[in-house]
């Protein structure tokens, strides 16, 4: 969650509103459950693994063949929202798209 909330800061003026968007973003927008215990991080990942399989095959067969587990990379994704791999003016993007927070802009 470090992540997410040090990209808030960085596109996000005011220290206090950067609080209250990163709880209304834990407690409204994300489902409850997914940091406690992280079930809804595994959740996303196991739907990635399907789309995987089932959208891109040769890749997925792939991995397989090496042994490789996607979960080396799509965790992260998921705990940061994808924050950690993008570029700020894109990460802002992304922000302001994804979540409802007119004021990003």
């Amino acid at each position: 969650m470090n992540f997410i909330l040090g990209r808030l800061v960085k596109v996000i003026d005011s220290e206090e509103e950067t609080f209250w968007v990163f709880t209304m973003l834990i407690e409204s927008i994300l489902p409850i459950d997914f940091y406690a215990q992280m079930i809804g991080v595994e959740t996303d990942v196991k739907i990635f693994k399907t789309l995987l399989k089932k959208c891109l095959p040769d890749i997925n067969k792939r991995f397989e063949e090496f042994g490789f587990d996607s979960l080396f990379f799509t965790l992260n994704w998921f705990v940061c929202l994808f924050t950690d791999k993008l570029v700020e003016n894109v990460n802002h993007s992304h922000l302001s798209s994804r979540f409802p927070l007119a004021f990003l802009t």
